[in-house]
């Protein structure tokens, strides 16, 4: 498939695509109502949707996949869910904790082989761990789930989505609870830390007073202008793990001329697919390229005001780096939130150790 740049029409509000579900009590579609137009009872009492804004009344939820840093989750009370992961007849938990990612890569990243796996939670351990974390005051979930063709994350999500507005909207009516408890999940088409975007700009919109529904709306036309741009320190660790579309080149550099000419690619992410936007040598040259070309991308304007970046490392390297700071310091300059996170074991699966993922939304990308 070729990558192409999907604009959205200036003025217009995207309608719900056939992958963003909303799910409420009896079942189907949620309405998308105007601000407060559910929010008077059968007695015609005020009720806590009239007074309060959705993001009191929302929990997020995502995958560890997102490579945002833990403490912001964690200060955002975002829900975390996590992966298994399959290698050389063992299994590792990736909840997302970034001591425990940086021992992996340390220890057993390396020699982890081409046939290992990534497995999402079924849709009942989807459903038990949402319904286990879900606040009482929660009226909404969002989840912006991994990329569908990434794996069963999206599909999983799904079905517990179903599952409980059954169960959890029956448990609210027999308390006595009668506002309509929602559920949205969003396959966010993106590679690898590339849902953190949307994550942050969700959470951005809700706390500027955005509807849920109006959020999903959003949402479902950032994600196709979501890039990400990875770059791998061993290029063949990276093409043993991944798939890169039609690229002879990245497979001749997998087996040893690479080496010699010592020359690394930047890897484009963008919908459904990767692909080799452009290589340079030396890998720490291939990284500061990727990163002036985000800083450029942030000087020039963003779709959202978000750039994430991960590193399969310690992150307090990267903080050193010039190119880095540039990029910091031009973020700063244009209200641009940078989130530098530990890349998940799970992604670090794709990149390898030492690799850097940078994800932003943008109509046009130059690198």
């Amino acid at each position: 498939m070729n990558i192409q740049s999907v604009n959205a029409t200036p003025g217009k509000v995207p309608l719900y695509s056939s992958d963003a579900f909303a799910y409420s009590l009896p079942g189907g579609f949620a309405k998308a109502l105007p601000w407060g137009t559910h929010s008077v009872d059968a007695n015609k009492q005020t009720t806590r949707a009239l007074i309060e804004p959705d993001v009191d009344r929302t929990l997020i939820v995502t995958d560890v996949c997102c490579d945002l840093p833990a403490d912001w989750l964690v200060a955002q009370r975002v829900v975390l869910l996590p992966m298994r992961l399959r290698f050389d007849s063992r299994t590792r938990i990736d909840k997302g904790d970034a001591d425990a990612a940086k021992e992996f890569f340390r220890r057993d990243l390396d020699g982890v082989g081409a046939d290992a796996q990534m497995l999402p939670l079924s849709a009942s351990g989807t459903h038990d761990f949402i319904q286990e974390l879900l606040p009482e005051q929660a009226d909404f979930v969002l989840n912006v789930s991994l990329a569908s063709h990434r794996g069963n994350a999206y599909m999983n999500s799904l079905t517990a989505a179903q599952n409980l507005m059954l169960q959890h909207g029956r448990a609210r009516r027999q308390v006595g609870n009668t506002r309509p408890f929602k559920m949205w999940v969003i396959d966010s088409t993106t590679a690898l830390n590339g849902q953190g975007v949307l994550v942050a700009e969700s959470i951005r919109a809700l706390k500027d007073g955005m509807s849920v529904p109006r959020v999903v709306q959003h949402l479902d036309a950032l994600r196709k202008q979501v890039h990400t741009l990875a770059v791998p320190r061993d290029v063949s660790f990276f093409h043993r793990h991944s798939r890169v579309e039609g690229d002879a080149a990245l497979n001749w550099l997998s087996y040893g001329m690479g080496k010699v000419l010592d020359r690394t690619p930047i890897v484009h992410g963008h919908a459904n697919g990767m692909s080799v936007a452009t290589q340079v040598r030396g890998a720490d040259a291939t990284i500061t390229r990727a990163l002036t070309a985000t800083t450029h991308r942030a000087r020039a304007g963003l779709l959202a005001p978000c750039v994430c970046m991960s590193y399969a490392g310690d992150i307090a390297d990267v903080r050193s780096w010039p190119a880095f700071t540039a990029l910091e310091d031009t973020c700063i300059r244009h209200d641009v939130a940078l989130h530098l996170g530990t890349m998940s074991m799970t992604n670090a699966l794709i990149i390898g150790a030492g690799g850097v993922a940078i994800s932003f939304a943008c109509e046009a990308l130059e690198i």
